[in-house]
């Protein structure tokens, strides 16, 4: 064999391995981009007065209501099944993110489906709006939980 086409088994060799070994990261990173983009050109940053109102949430635990104020309180509803309806107040901060908005509730109520613990601590909900569509305030996209204005 010349030494012309060791190299060059060598090079297919190198180039294969590489692929096995790069290739799913590289199908991993394009997918987000490509997730990025999409949710960039599906969804745009609310208006205050498109944030403000009535939202609802169904979940397996229950249901839970939240009403945004113009005057930077809140009223949430909890209602989870078999237990006495729970009401949270407080106020809430606004923040720009590029496509959302993101708003702090200071105190907000929550029940994990983990392990259905229930907890008020401060946090936070980024809101959308689709270009088609209602605003909504996303709790777990992998789950499909989001607060849905109503």
């Amino acid at each position: 064999m010349t030494s012309q086409k060791k190299t060059r088994l060598v090079l297919i060799c190198l180039i294969i391995f590489a692929a096995i070994l790069f290739g799913p990261m590289f199908l991993f990173m394009a997918s987000n981009a490509g997730a990025a983009v999409l949710d960039l050109v599906l969804n745009r940053k609310p208006t205050g007065a498109e944030l403000l109102g009535n939202y609802k949430i169904q979940v397996p635990w229950g249901n839970a209501t939240l009403r945004i104020d113009a005057d930077g309180t809140f009223l949430e509803e909890i209602n989870e099944n078999g237990k006495p309806a729970k009401s949270v107040s407080g106020r809430w901060q606004s923040s720009d993110g590029q496509n959302f908005v993101t708003l702090d509730f200071r105190p907000f109520g929550m029940v994990w489906d983990e392990d259905h613990a229930s907890e008020t601590s401060i946090y936070g909900i980024n809101f959308y709006k689709p270009h088609f569509g209602t605003t909504y305030g996303l709790i777990d996209d992998d789950l499909g939980e989001k607060f849905e204005r109503q």
